[in-house]
């Protein structure tokens, strides 16, 4: 058995259908033996009655999520199940506590018509769902002993990890070096989170992309082993560039497992950027979505597309 398939891999991410299809993607491509899922506890999409947005902007921030949903179901949804490890009943529950967590109801409006995805579909038997363990957190359970212990029974020899929570000590200690991130956004340019919004607000969508990247103690500050960047064509919309960068990011991240796994990882400190920029959970307001849409009604994609050739190539980037 090679070293790529011998080496036996956990991923950690969240519930939501892009985290869901993400682990399912890993485990049919890797030798993912453990899942771990975690409700952040976090949705921008619940506005807070003290934003003081006018029912116009209620509106229009309503609509940019109700929007996110639509196309993370046509990008992700024909692939997004729970994985179960061979008990159906833990799938149905994994559902059920999402359901509770972030009040997921399937919109009546979806197309079941999944949008045509560039990775491979095929690579493991569907059996293999039995020997994957499976983990449903609740928020807050991510950095504990008791996440450590289901890793470590499973044998886990390396971690990575999308869109959960940061990484923190026990799981920092037992898997140093050996814990990769799929971090929406280009690092070192931006980092935190929503760092794949930020850079169309600045009116900068060539800093759109994503990072894959040993995880250190820091924000997102890890040594980088790949970038990738998704196509921004004239009529893209903010939801479909962010589903593009997830697509891109999965195949670099699947890639830099196989590195891992065979010995030939390479990861450069990051660089100091001239004007770098993070971003927290606080710094958001639903205001910022209104922001958006003026730059987008104002032809912000259009005058991108028009002047990427010229404007991407200038961001420093490990491909």
């Amino acid at each position: 058995m090679s070293r790529a398939a011998s080496t036996r891999f956990a991923v950690l991410t969240s519930v939501e259908t892009r985290h869901r299809f993400a682990a399912r993607f890993l485990h049919r491509t890797l030798n993912v033996v453990a899942v771990g899922y975690e409700p952040t506890g976090y949705s921008p999409a619940d506005v807070d009655a003290n934003a003081q947005l006018t029912p116009d902007e209620l509106r229009i921030v309503r609509e940019h999520y109700a929007e996110r949903g639509r196309q993370e179901t046509r990008f992700f949804g024909h692939d997004a199940a729970f994985i179960s490890g061979g008990n159906e009943e833990d799938e149905l529950a994994g559902l059920g506590r999402e359901a509770q967590t972030s009040g997921m109801r399937r919109p009546s409006f979806v197309s079941d018509r999944p949008s045509p995805c560039l990775l491979p579909r095929g690579g493991r038997n569907p059996e293999a769902d039995r020997t994957c363990g499976v983990l449903h957190m609740q928020p807050g359970e991510l950095n504990t002993a008791g996440t450590l212990r289901f890793l470590e029974s499973r044998g886990v020899d390396a971690v990575l990890v999308f869109g959960t929570n940061l990484i923190k000590r026990p799981l920092l200690d037992q898997f140093a070096g050996r814990i990769i991130n799929l971090h929406l956004g280009l690092s070192p340019y931006y980092r935190g989170t929503a760092t794949n919004f930020y850079p169309l607000l600045n009116d900068e969508p060539e800093y759109v992309g994503a990072t894959i990247h040993l995880i250190d103690a820091g924000i997102d500050s890890g040594p980088i082993i790949h970038h990738a960047r998704p196509e921004i064509v004239a009529g893209d919309g903010p939801h479909t560039i962010g589903c593009k960068a997830i697509l891109a990011g999965l195949e670099k991240l699947r890639q830099a497992a196989e590195e891992l796994a065979q010995g030939r990882l390479r990861a450069v400190t990051q660089w100091p950027a001239s004007s770098p920029r993070v971003y927290r959970r606080k710094d958001f307001h639903p205001r910022h979505v209104v922001e958006l849409y003026e730059k987008l009604a104002g032809g912000l994609i259009e005058r991108y597309a028009a002047r990427a050739d010229e404007v991407a190539p200038k961001v420093k980037l490990i491909p």
